[in-house]
């Protein structure tokens, strides 16, 4: 089977829900067929700013399993450019299977050199909040569905018709949600000197120092903007949380002038002053590797990750990549009952959901996430082992290709 990967990034890097869920894909993939084409229009500049660790195991699993790698310097809604680009690097060769690995609609002239190039039997497309904003809840709907090897997993339906004509296709469209790979996301201890080492090459960090100090660790890795992170809300929460324990607030952003990270972080730190608890909060930019992502979930007591609304700017793969993980890695993660969480979190038993997003909830569920950790961080794991990790990708994946 020929099967070609376009996707606006790849690398194995945390900052991206977009190109991890890229990258877990392109493993599964591999894992069952041995003619991949994969084109990226991530820019040379990001993928040179990824570090070391990820550059190497990125090179080493593409040249392992044979896939041949193509990378163009242009967004794919940059009609003309990618046009061009794809027309040369896809040339006259064709593809049984196509996976879009994108969170909006494709220009007419991006679709129209993919269908010329294509006998599509398939196409995969990444289930986003954007993509999905398109389509009315009247087409739209969630389920589980059993594979032919029995593994049930949530799948993200809309009518084959709609995306079809909307991405110019004649065939078969599937919506394959999200993967762990739990070989890699696996529990283990970590101290607080090892988080300080994580993140001291930043160069944007503020009250790292007062980790050391701290019973508990509370998470959250993300964008830095209002509709990932209301900061004022958490805060506030944070300032009676601390009355009754010994806590810590690690706030990860990313190291890029999109989105005003930096301004937002400063906004922040100096909020955490106003109320008087900055030295119980961290701000730090910075892009993780993989591993570090890994180690610092891993370092944390809970995991937060407040969604204000449906429709989120910058757009968010449905369900994030990073809850999934932080489930993943045993931790009782506190998340809002928007999009499909709630058909993967049952709050209080593998995670907790705000109805809301206020001070007075959000106080609440961090109580009850830290008092009831262990149990609900052991069921997360053993729900995303069962119905998220990447075998459940394969064999949804293998029954297509067969």
């Amino acid at each position: 089977m020929r099967t070609l990967v376009l996707a606006r990034g790849l690398h194995p890097t945390w900052a991206s829900g977009e190109a991890s869920y890229a990258y877990i894909i392109l493993k599964a993939l591999s894992m069952i067929d041995n003619s991949i084409t994969v084109v990226s229009s991530i820019d040379s500049r990001r993928f040179n700013k990824a570090s070391t660790y990820d550059k190497e195991i990125f090179k080493q699993f593409i040249n392992t399993n044979n896939i041949l790698y193509r990378h163009f310097d242009c967004d794919l809604n940059d009609t003309n450019a990618a046009y061009t680009a794809l027309k040369d690097i896809v040339g006259s060769e064709c593809f049984d299977i196509i996976h879009i690995i994108y969170p909006g609609i494709l220009p007419n002239k991006v679709n129209s050199i993919i269908k010329s190039r294509i006998i599509i039997k398939y196409s995969y497309l990444l289930p986003s909040s954007r993509l999905r904003s398109l389509v009315t809840s009247f087409i739209y709907k969630r389920e589980y569905i059993k594979n032919n090897s029995g593994n049930s997993m949530l799948r993200f339906a809309f009518t084959t018709e709609y995306l079809a004509n909307t991405y110019s296709f004649d065939k078969n469209v599937l919506i394959i949600p999200p993967a762990i790979d739990t070989n890699i996301f696996v529990k283990k201890n970590i101290t607080k000197e090892q988080i300080l080492n994580a993140l001291n090459s930043s160069k944007y960090k503020i009250g790292i120092e007062n980790v050391i100090n701290s019973k508990y660790v509370i998470l959250y890795l993300g964008w830095l903007v209002e509709d990932r992170f209301p900061y004022k809300i958490v805060l506030k929460a944070l300032k009676r949380f601390l009355k009754h324990y010994d806590a810590y607030m690690l706030i990860i952003g990313r190291e890029t002038k999109k989105y005003k990270e930096e301004e937002n972080a400063k906004a922040i730190i100096n909020y955490a002053r106003d109320l008087g608890v900055s030295n119980n909060v961290a701000v730090v930019l910075k892009e993780l590797d993989e591993q570090s992502k890994v180690d610092l979930i891993n370092a944390a007591d809970l995991f937060l990750f407040p969604l204000m609304r449906e429709r989120l700017n910058p757009p968010v793969i449905d369900p994030p990549m990073v809850v999934l993980e932080a489930m993943a890695l045993e931790k009782p993660v506190i998340t809002s009952k928007i999009q499909s969480l709630p058909y993967i979190i049952k709050d209080g038993h593998n995670g907790f959901l705000l109805e809301k997003i206020d001070e007075e909830q959000l106080y609440i569920k961090m109580k009850q996430a830290l008092e009831h950790n262990n149990i609900v961080g052991k069921e997360a794991s053993r729900f995303i082992k069962e119905k998220y990790s990447i075998h459940n990708i394969i064999d949804v994946l293998r029954d297509v290709y067969q």
